[in-house]
């Protein structure tokens, strides 16, 4: 009896912590491919407002900066903690500098080549590659 007892927990906790792993290593899957997007989406930003001017730049400025916000609220899996850090506190950088620019009112391309904006999408951007060793 006592064995069958010990077997039976024996063979619980090895199920249950194979639950835990797989949950994990899907939650590093599913972390890695949102934060490429997210980085992704701030490579594309960089590209289109080369173009843009008023309105519609702001227009996307806001729609930038809610982009931001979402990413920074992911709870990022253990693996990853280190990189979320890294880009939560560019991503601020991003914020901040975005909020600097919409709040001065009407924006010009100019305004935001002269901001940190781009120099800290690139930052980001250098970070995909350790994003990426997430899924192996």
């Amino acid at each position: 009896m006592k064995k069958s007892f010990l077997l039976l927990i024996t063979v619980t906790l090895v199920f249950l912590s194979g639950c835990s792993l797989l949950e994990e290593t899907t939650h590093s899957l599913n972390y890695a491919n949102e934060a490429s997007d997210y980085i992704n989406t701030l490579s594309n930003f960089a590209e289109e407002t080369s173009s843009l001017e008023g309105q519609a730049l702001l227009s996307h400025l806001e729609s930038f900066k809610g982009t931001i916000e979402d990413f920074t609220t992911i709870d990022p899996p253990t693996i990853a903690t280190d990189i979320h850090q890294e880009l939560e506190n560019k991503s601020q950088v991003l914020l901040d500098t975005t909020n600097n620019i919409i709040d001065s009112g009407e924006t010009a391309v100019e305004q935001l080549k002269q901001s940190d904006l781009y120099q800290t999408i690139e930052n980001i951007t250098d970070l995909k590659n350790q994003i990426e060793a997430l899924d192996q």
